[in-house]
This record gives C-alpha cells, structure tokens and sequence, in this order.
C-alpha cells in the first residue's frame, strides 16, 4: 500500500495500520453500526497505545470516499443520502477524530483530500446495478466528481480549527 512506501521513503518503520476496509466515518457497512468505523478505528488504536499518541509519529488520515460513495443522487434535500448530509457529517466525523488524535498527543497528522470519486468503476457506470446492502450503485460520475471536489473545498475549512495544532 501507499503508506508503507512513504514509511520507506521516510525511512520510518515499523507501521502501525488500524484502518478497515469499506469503513464509513461514522460506521461500517458489514457491523450495520458504529463498530468499525473510523471513530471506533480510533478507540481501538487509543486502546493498543494505552491512550496516548507518539508526539513523533506521522499519522495519515484517508477516509470519506465510502461516505461519498453511498451518496443517492435521487435523495432529496433533507434526506440522510443527499450528498450535503452525507458530505456534512463525514466532514464532521473527521475533524472530530482529528481532535481526538490530537487530545491523545499526536503533532503530526496528514489528511488527505478526496480523490476523483467520478473516475472509478463504482461511478463510472462499471458496476451499474450491483447492491451492496441497501445501496444500488449508479453510472453518476458527474455526480461522483462533484461530491469529491465538495467534499475537498469544505475539507480545509473543517480542520482550520486544529491549524497551529499539528504540523
């Protein structure tokens, strides 16, 4: 994976990976609840370090795109599949493990932004009429690459409160 090349080219090992595939921000498709999750990802690693973060350690942040990816482009305004809703809270749900890693110690944390989410083969029309749980993935990669640049331009703005905080 991407992260154990920039732990080589930093000369920095050994890793420590707490993430889970498919994870949402705020849960995990397969656990139907929180377990799994991102903030529940981040209960687990402040478990196995005892609650508190290496101030030295680089911690990466990449989640969202399985938020993004459930949006339900005929979900009307108010409903909890419009991508405003979807795109508010995974927003949300960032910043607040954000917080919490820095609560637990953590100086320095790199998020990353949102990649092209209209280019992949869930968007793209590839998949088209596959269900996944209660979720039937449509060709909408306008739709896809619009949520990705949303979701990017309000990123910034949510973590601005933790500027000075990390590096």
């Amino acid at each position: 994976p991407w992260v154990d090349h920039l732990a080589e080219n930093l000369n920095n090992t050994p890793l420590l990976n707490m993430a889970y595939g498919g994870a949402q921000t705020n849960y995990h498709p397969a656990s139907g609840g929180p377990a799994y999750g991102f903030r529940w990802q981040l209960d687990q690693y402040s478990g196995t370090v005892g609650g508190a973060a290496d101030p030295n350690a680089l911690y990466t942040v990449w989640i969202g795109g399985n938020d993004l990816l459930n949006i339900n482009p005929d979900a009307e305004e108010g409903d909890p599949d419009h991508a405003d809703i979807v795109v508010a809270n995974a927003l949300t749900q960032i910043a607040g493990g954000v917080g919490q890693l820095i609560t637990m110690g953590a100086e320095h944390i790199l998020v990353m932004n949102m990649p092209n989410l209209g280019t992949t083969p869930l968007m793209n029309g590839f998949y088209e009429g596959l269900v996944l749980g209660d979720n039937e993935f449509v060709n909408d990669p306008a739709g896809g690459s619009s949520d990705a640049q949303t979701f990017n331009s309000l990123l910034a703005g949510t973590l601005a409160p933790y500027n000075g905080s990390i590096e």
